[in-house]
């Protein structure tokens, strides 16, 4: 007969004491090479979560003093003020708001008038004047550190700093430091609250308002050391200023594009100019001033600093930018009276004897007195005789220019306008040359490259001065029809 209990319990074999005593050991092990990369992991994470905190409590902040233009006197008025490492008696996070600006001090004032304030904070060596506020977390050892004196002044350590503990009023602890602290000047409250925010025109491709860090300082800085050509990237501006140093009476500067926008296929500024192009933009030259600029298009094959050196041809001739085909769009404040200012452009009985500001269009190398210009202001400046007509501190003018490419004449047709006023200058989805109401103040044709660099140059001469400021700029290359 066949044996059938092959299964009994004489044949069955448990773990030993020795084999478990191994097990237990190899989990120890593994949980005490595992479980300090958990624990750092949570702490890190904590940490983290803490900083979020602060930077959210932060921008709520900043909302609540754009919405009233003055700080919130305490932490109730928003949504993310809890420390996320709370103890008993300090569950929020530290707030200190300048005087000057806080809604709960009796006699402060509007964000948008006050000058300055009493708050500073100091790291280490460095003091931070005029700050408008400062947010802070524990951090993970739940211990405030930095120093709040009532003398106006915050006191923050550098991460880890040992034997730290500036505000006894929690707990009197003196250990590593770990606040999490942020703050805010009230310079960048003033440029959130207090200026109107940049706005790109309609269809731009490259704009200010988007694209400001692709117009770099130091490329608007490398021409001439008595031209100031500011690059604002708070403000989103472009501020020419030209005064003539000691030993020197001439001036001329440039600032280009410098960015990669794939729509016009461009790789460190150089573009592909195609179908063409239509830009806008808004511009104010100051009253007295002298000389001019251009918005150029300018073949890219001179180089990404190239910049004229001819205070008479504005920056846009001579030196290193002299490759043609190119073209500027001139707008010009001198006070000649000779036959630089183009012909027409003024004085009906003597056209070739001009004075005062001009607009016009600028082909090649040469300047405009001796270059294919149209130049045709309205006859209302002629009945009045303002020679200074672009030039005001009080009046901003839109500028417009279309650049499309002619299949019939195998060239570019120009069209420009120094002060577009309907409402769609600013749409640059749109053609307006042959659009009712927007007949050009200047138009012309002429071949340029394929490859192009765009960007602003700028002349004055004999001690002249000239201040412009150029703003919400944008710029849409044509795609077919469009």
């Amino acid at each position: 007969m066949l044996n059938l209990n092959l299964f009994t319990s004489s044949n069955r074999k448990g773990f030993t004491l020795v084999e478990m005593a191994i097990i237990m050991v190899i989990i120890g092990l593994i949980a005490g090479m595992i479980l300090p990369a958990i624990i750092k992991s949570i702490k890190r994470e904590q940490i983290t979560d803490a900083r979020r905190q602060v930077r959210m409590a932060r921008d709520e902040i900043i909302g609540y003093a754009m919405a009233n233009n003055k700080l919130p006197a305490d932490l109730s008025k928003i949504a993310h003020g809890d420390d996320p490492f709370p103890t008993g008696s300090y569950p929020y996070l530290f707030y200190r708001p300048a005087d000057e600006i806080n809604e709960g001090k009796s006699g402060s004032g509007q964000i948008c008038d006050v000058g300055g304030t009493t708050l500073k904070v100091t790291i280490g060596s460095d003091t931070y004047d005029d700050i408008a506020f400062v947010i802070a977390s524990k951090g993970k050892n739940m211990n405030f550190q930095l120093n709040n004196a009532t003398n106006g002044t915050v006191t923050l350590y550098e991460s880890g700093q040992p034997n730290i503990d500036g505000y006894p009023g929690d707990m009197n602890r003196p250990e590593e430091y770990d606040d999490i602290a942020e703050f805010v000047t009230l310079d960048y409250l003033k440029q959130k609250i207090c200026t109107p925010a940049a706005q790109a025109p309609t269809g731009s491709d490259v704009s200010f308002a988007m694209n400001m860090a692709d117009f770099p300082q130091e490329i608007a800085n490398a021409i001439n050391p008595n031209t100031i050509v500011t690059v604002d990237m708070d403000a989103k501006e472009i501020k020419i200023s030209q005064n003539p140093g000691a030993g020197g009476k001439d001036n001329f500067g440039c600032v280009w594009y410098m960015g990669n926008e794939t729509e016009g296929n461009c790789t460190n500024g150089e573009c592909s100019l195609g179908n063409g192009t239509r830009a806008y933009f808004q511009y104010q030259v100051s009253a007295g001033s002298d000389g001019g600029f251009t918005f150029a298009i300018v073949n890219a094959s001179n180089g990404n600093t190239a910049c004229g050196d001819k205070c008479g041809e504005l920056g846009y001739a001579g030196g290193t930018l002299t490759k043609t085909p190119k073209l500027g769009i001139e707008i010009d404040v001198s006070g000649e009276q000779a036959n630089y200012d183009p012909p027409g452009s003024w004085t009906a009985s003597d056209p070739t004897n001009s004075t005062g500001n001009d607009f016009g269009i600028v082909w090649t190398n040469t300047k405009h007195k001796a270059a294919n210009y149209i130049g045709n202001p309205p006859s209302v400046y002629n009945a009045t005789n303002d020679y200074a007509w672009l030039e005001s501190d009080l009046i901003t003018r839109n500028f417009r220019v279309e650049i499309e490419y002619n299949s019939t004449i195998k060239s570019y047709t120009v069209c420009a306008w120094y002060d577009c006023t309907g409402d769609d200058c600013d749409d640059l989805t749109r053609s307006l040359h042959n659009a009712t109401g927007y007949t050009p103040d200047v138009q012309d044709s002429g071949s340029l490259p394929d490859r192009i660099r765009f960007g602003w140059t700028s002349g004055s001469c004999d001690n002249a001065p000239l201040d412009v400021i150029i703003k919400n700029f944008g710029l849409r290359f044509i795609r077919g029809n469009m």
